[in-house]
């Protein structure tokens, strides 16, 4: 049998049916998923730039606070670790801003064992965004992940008014 749906797609009305919903599905969450992906690996890449910076005094702590102590306007800090250090001023800003108690060894090797999980998690997103096949490969197994875990309703009896309640991803309440 045939059906006709009037749905929006993109802000206009179009008269689709199943077959085209599911087209226009597909390609709103490829769409979604593609920028989904850019803004982890804009994070990430902001993570891993900070930590760069992180890494670079770690080679003198002592000359980091030395710089630090030594500067006699606040305004001048940031631009003095730059110069130190020769980061950037977002990594000098990250560095000025660490609490004292951050200002061990122990912490910024902790930080800086990151570098190489972030650098090979943002390898793993420029190569999924490198082709659509690989972004439909995430969709699918975005979709095989939920159709196990949503498998859990559960219909019971609430013994209120002839009530039942099917529990799980969504409830309803039926009443006769």
């Amino acid at each position: 049998f045939s059906c006709n749906f009037n749905v929006l797609v993109d802000g206009y009305p179009r008269v689709m049916g199943v077959r085209q919903i599911l087209h226009e599905w597909v390609k709103w969450r490829i769409e979604s998923t593609r920028r989904r992906i850019n803004f982890d690996l804009g994070k990430k890449s902001e993570r891993l730039h900070l930590l760069h910076g992180l890494e670079a005094i770690l080679l003198d702590i002592d000359k980091a606070i030395a710089i630090i102590r030594g500067t006699k306007l606040e305004a001048e800090v940031v631009p003095n670790l730059m110069k130190g250090f020769d980061i950037d001023e977002t990594q000098a800003e990250f560095v000025a801003e660490l609490k004292l108690r951050n200002i061990n060894e122990e912490y910024i090797l902790n930080r800086t064992k990151d570098i190489a999980k972030l650098e090979g998690e943002i390898a793993e997103l420029e190569e999924t965004l490198s082709s659509e096949e690989n972004i439909k490969k995430v969709i699918s197994d975005e979709l095989a992940a939920l159709s196990f875990t949503d498998r859990s309703e559960h219909i019971y009896n609430s013994g209120r008014n002839g009530s039942f309640s099917i529990t799980g991803n969504i409830e309803f309440l039926i009443r006769k």
